[in-house]
């Protein structure tokens, strides 16, 4: 069920807003930090990329949810990524300026 991009412009504008959302990061972290603990922007910021993304990939382009055997899999997997890897990386910023991150 996966279809090709209709337009070359798309895939362009998708990848400049991805730049410009992942530049920023880092000092929208930044200044999150000065009003959240590290772990509750971590789980909130994660929170609303999941919402978002579920509503995307589920309703929208009405793709299927994972297989019970692969949940497993998903699970480590966002643990250690996300979790441990965005939660030291938040944790971290609060010790260095934004532009660094």
């Amino acid at each position: 069920m996966h279809t090709a991009v209709k337009s070359p412009w798309l895939s362009v504008f998708a990848g400049l807003l991805f730049a410009i959302f992942w530049g920023s990061g880092s000092t929208i972290t930044k200044f999150g930090l000065q009003y959240l603990q590290p772990w509750v922007l971590v789980v909130c910021r994660l929170l609303t990329a999941a919402i978002i993304m579920l509503i995307i990939a589920h309703v929208i382009l009405r793709y299927q949810l994972p297989q019970k055997k692969h949940l497993k899999s998903i699970a480590i997997y966002g643990f250690f990524n996300l979790s441990v890897f965005l939660g030291m990386y938040t944790y971290a910023l609060q010790f260095v300026p934004g532009g660094l991150g």
